[in-house]
């Protein structure tokens, strides 16, 4: 609680340059490039002539088949050409059932595209990457009816039929070529993406890492891994980055704090600070977060440029260059119980108390947060002489 201290201050000259005090919020936040680590197994693969039979992101148990070895390049395009045709079946039987017997005439067509790429454009002056490749499949969806009558549900239905034919035939000669199988060792998330830093850190040591160690990470290139895969274990990952001291001092170890990509390959999203070691050759710290969101984007992330919400400040906000500095009296006990009055610096703004500018009122704030343009300071609303919202201060 402040002791509140005003002064009246009475001006003959001309009109003060006022602003208006009104509540808002700012978050705090850092800026830095990120080192991502999970607990991965690698599985090594004998040759280039194999075929995935997970998708990028998909859960899997111990013992689950991965991927198919093929004997020849002929064996090779056979399947893939097969995983080309089940994409489509999978896409086309997703049309059929979403649009059934309606039809969208040329008019349609134009205005659902039209409307598509409006978004496209909003979400990239927001920074919305993510949401881009959603309305980039609606946007095919629109323009896979070209013409309005083309792609009736019975040609995409005549369509999957054919599709089905081709897929058993094509079925029935790898089955009888008989191809090697490769297993899951454990079970976790399934990544085709490696890039040699897998097993780069020791997980049980990541909480003690140095400044040094870091930028060792992220100053090594990705170096080249053919014939590999791989699989994340759990959902859990780490960020490790580098942190100015003065924002480390203001975050403790347990505290949540939000982390977007700056690329947009993840936003706003939860992650909990397990450690924050400072570096004694220097005025930073290594701070390390762990987050159980995952995507598949997610797990093919290593070094990405992030931003750290580290606070949010609510209160009264009002320019900077209102604030001034004055000598007040605080109220003070002795410790043989006696009170006294001592005098002491104290921050706050000259309110304009009048329309004609000609009293101000000085108002002592409490600041909760500042930076070169901005000061946030506590609303207390139980103190009446205290600042408002929507009071005017000066700020000659």
């Amino acid at each position: 609680m402040l002791l509140s201290f005003f002064v009246a201050v009475y001006l003959h000259s001309q009109k003060t340059r006022a602003e208006i005090v009104f509540k808002d919020v700012i978050e705090e936040y850092i800026d830095s490039p990120c080192f991502i680590f999970r607990d991965e197994t690698v599985i090594e693969t004998p040759n280039n002539l194999l075929a995935f039979n997970l998708k990028d992101g998909e859960k899997i148990e111990s013992g689950r088949e991965i991927a198919t070895v093929y004997q020849s390049e002929d064996d090779f395009k056979k399947t893939l050409e097969l995983q080309k045709i089940e994409s489509e079946v999978e896409n086309l039987e997703k049309l059929n059932n979403k649009y059934g017997e309606k039809k969208l005439g040329s008019n349609g067509v134009q205005n659902a595209v039209t409307k598509n790429i409006k978004k496209i454009k909003q979400n990239l002056i927001d920074n919305e990457y993510i949401k881009i490749s959603k309305i980039h499949k609606n946007l095919n969806e629109s323009l896979f009816f070209p013409n309005g009558n083309s792609n009736t549900p019975e040609n995409l239905s005549r369509r999957i039929y054919e599709l089905n034919q081709k897929k058993e035939v094509i079925e029935k000669f790898l089955k009888e070529k008989g191809q090697k199988k490769i297993f899951s060792s454990t079970s976790g998330y399934f990544s085709n993406f490696t890039d040699g830093f897998e097993n780069s850190l020791n997980i049980n040591k990541i909480n003690n890492l140095k400044l040094q160690d870091l930028d060792n990470l992220l100053s090594t290139e990705n170096s080249e891994t053919k014939n590999k895969t791989k699989i994340v274990k759990d959902h859990f990952w780490y960020l490790i980055l580098k942190i100015p001291n003065e924002k480390a001092k203001k975050i403790n170890k347990g505290e949540v704090v939000t982390i977007s990509s700056i690329y947009g390959n993840f936003n706003y999203i939860p992650a909990k600070i397990i450690s924050i070691n400072a570096d004694e050759n220097s005025d930073n710290s290594v701070l390390v977060l762990k987050s159980d969101y995952i995507t598949k984007e997610i797990l093919k992330l290593r070094k990405e440029n992030i931003r750290v919400k580290i606070k949010s400040y609510e209160g009264l906000k009002f320019s900077k260059k209102a604030l001034k500095e004055k000598i007040a009296p605080k109220l003070v006990k002795e410790s043989n119980g006696d009170e006294k009055i001592i005098n002491r610096p104290v921050f706050g703004v000259n309110v304009v108390e009048n329309k004609s500018h000609k009293k101000l009122t000085f108002k002592e704030v409490e600041i909760v947060y500042s930076d070169e343009n901005y000061v946030i300071c506590e609303l207390d609303e139980n103190n009446k002489d205290g600042l408002k919202i929507y009071d005017e201060v000066a700020i000659d």
